[in-house]
């Protein structure tokens, strides 16, 4: 699992909202007052205190092919996405976090 710095995004006109955001970037700029972050360090102790053991994984085919991951625990929860980079062994990608506990989806592995 990695966490890259990111993007905050764009704002596209057509569909009135904001996308492409993800990474420690967004985090910061979108959630960090609800994750109670005051530094980067902060976020990536949120980010540790959700994959823990008992934390769910869960599929939430409403977020796209590779962007269906979900681990929720007690913290919170965060987005990951499955990234195929020619070449190179696949990873995922953490795209955001926030301290929402539930998310609606199908549950594939609790971690032990």
């Amino acid at each position: 699992m990695i966490l890259k710095l990111g993007d905050s995004g764009y704002y596209n006109q057509s569909k009135q909202k904001l996308e492409g955001a993800y990474g420690i970037r967004h985090i910061w700029d979108k959630h960090r007052s609800e994750i109670g972050a005051t530094c980067a360090e902060d976020i990536v102790k949120f980010l540790e205190n959700i994959f823990l053991t008992g934390a769910q994984v869960l599929l939430d085919p409403r977020k796209g092919p590779n962007k269906v991951i979900v681990v929720e625990s007690g913290t919170g929860m965060m987005i990951v996405e499955l990234k195929k980079p020619q070449n190179e062994d696949a990873y995922y990608s953490i795209i955001t976090a926030y301290d929402r506990k539930s998310h609606p989806g199908t549950i594939l592995h609790t971690l032990p």
